[in-house]
């Protein structure tokens, strides 16, 4: 390709990487967010039980709850509890339903509001509950560490095949172009000389574009459950392979 084609190239990429890089940084701190409120979560619902079996009651409990540091959703749980005070209790546990946006988050304001209106065996569904939570996330903690493992794997297979196309660019690629700068081995079997050299050196840097993005999405889709999350790895390698051939001249900015 010639030299304006790979410099058009060069800038959609780094357009590309600033017009999404604000939209996911707010996506990654949205998941960050919702991770920290479900590993919260079982520590909330011990918090909870132990009050109650102490002999609170649940407004009580919560209160107790909400004066703790270490949980996340604090800031929510106090706005439910001024709801409370207030007397508009089922509005202010829907808010705080709406604010626990995971579907764990959302399953146990669920439960807590249906205890704390028609009551129950407040001890039993807890414990129940409480047991039921920590099982998840025990799940899903082993899940995701399996998972990293494919991360891993993704990550070592676009290296190896960033080192093997600059192998090839810097020694056999290279050969090609010394026999035909001196026209050499013109009528062999392979025609090195009609060789486009530059195409070549193109098509490798374009494999390893199309590899960093299938690459990252489908981390994001194995690991995270969802494309987006894998926007980040998609701009991690590209960054890799686009250093990479800009270092061995295929890039010339």
């Amino acid at each position: 390709m010639d030299l304006f084609y790979n410099i058009s190239l060069v800038h959609i990429l780094i357009i590309s990487i600033v017009i999404i890089a604000y939209p996911l940084l707010k996506y990654m701190h949205k998941l960050r967010n919702h991770s920290r409120m479900d590993k919260d979560i079982p520590v909330f619902v011990t918090h909870i039980l132990n009050n109650v079996k102490n002999g609170m009651n649940m407004l009580t409990a919560l209160e107790e709850v909400a004066k703790e540091n270490n949980i996340s959703f604090r800031d929510s749980l106090r706005r439910l509890l001024l709801g409370i005070m207030t007397g508009n209790v089922e509005g202010s546990f829907n808010r705080f339903e709406r604010e626990m946006n995971t579907q764990l988050g959302s399953s146990v304001a669920r439960i807590l509001k249906t205890l704390f209106m028609k009551g129950g065996d407040i001890i039993l569904i807890l414990s129940t509950l409480n047991k039921y939570i920590s099982e998840i996330y025990r799940l899903e903690h082993e899940r995701k560490s399996r998972l990293s493992s494919y991360k891993h794997t993704v990550y070592i297979a676009y290296i190896i095949y960033i080192v093997i196309a600059v192998v090839l660019t810097q020694n056999l690629i290279a050969k090609v172009e010394d026999m035909q700068k001196y026209n050499i081995d013109g009528n062999s079997l392979f025609r090195l000389n009609s060789v486009n050299i530059d195409e070549l050196k193109s098509i490798l840097w374009h494999m390893s574009i199309i590899e960093a993005i299938l690459g990252g999405l489908s981390i994001g889709k194995i690991c995270e459950g969802s494309f987006i999350a894998g926007s980040r790895d998609v701009i991690i390698m590209l960054l890799i392979s686009t250093i990479a051939f800009y270092m061995i001249g295929v890039i010339r900015v």
